[in-house]
């Protein structure tokens, strides 16, 4: 059974898994609207999202060559490692 998240309970999984500090109110909500466009059957596992996706300010440098950018926000963005 396929349930759809909405992004509240996007949020409070992201805070049940400790992972509430890796993205700012902004970058979750940019990441939730990434990764709803990208796939809307995406299983929620918030251990794989945190490892696979990062947040940059816009002074910030990307942590390697190979990761891209994913979406642009106000403010930053969220990269892909992958």
């Amino acid at each position: 059974m396929i349930q759809y998240v909405y992004y509240d309970q996007f949020v409070r999984a992201f805070e049940a898994y400790n992972r509430s500090d890796s993205f700012s109110e902004k970058g979750l909500q940019a990441l939730y609207d990434h990764l709803e466009d990208e796939d809307e059957m995406r299983f929620l596992d918030v251990i794989e999202i945190d490892s696979a996706y990062y947040e940059v300010s816009d002074d910030d440098e990307l942590q390697c060559d190979d990761d891209f950018i994913a979406v642009k926000f106000d403010g930053g963005a969220i990269v892909c490692t992958y």
